[in-house]
């Protein structure tokens, strides 16, 4: 008696074939799947670069990632009722730039005029001597307020959309 046993050819092809169409399966998933994450990465990034600033009082005001997490949940009031810290509002929105040379614009703010390319902007701080600590954080606050406010109008179809 002999230990061989006997496969027919068809049951061979069909593991073989069903081996081969797996291994495509998986292929073409995978496939999709790399697409998908581009196509997600590329999302973002859109994203991204469309919110890096906001244009408020004819300059531009950086706005970390942090900012759209924080809009979701924390109002201008929570702000100015100490309900939210100030330090979280100037970690989320950055320094004045000028539109036109990226110039800081606080050494010149209260003149309205870049320093460095005489861009005019209008940040309504004509007649103080020094931009205090509390006016830099009024400003913030009213960058923070609109900026919400066009978030949500944009979430919701709203006018500017």
């Amino acid at each position: 008696m002999s230990d061989s046993v006997f496969v027919p050819r068809w049951v061979i092809l069909s593991v073989v074939l069903g081996v081969i169409g797996s291994g495509v399966l998986v292929a073409l998933q995978i496939k999709v799947k790399l697409q998908e994450a581009a196509a997600l990465r590329a999302e973002i990034q859109r994203r991204d670069q469309r919110a890096a600033t906001f244009r408020w009082g004819g300059v531009e005001w950086p706005l970390t990632l942090n900012f759209w997490g924080i809009v979701l949940h924390t109002s201008a009031g929570h702000f100015e009722r100490g309900e939210a810290d100030a330090s979280l509002l100037h970690a989320s929105i950055g320094d004045p730039l000028c539109p036109r040379c990226h110039y800081e614009v606080w050494p010149c703010a209260i003149q309205g005029k870049c320093g460095n390319c005489q861009t005019t902007f209008q940040l309504g701080l004509s007649g103080l001597e020094t931009v205090s600590d509390g006016v830099r954080f009024r400003l913030k606050l009213d960058v923070y307020r609109v900026a919400r406010a066009q978030y949500w109008q944009n979430q919701t179809g709203g006018p500017n959309r």
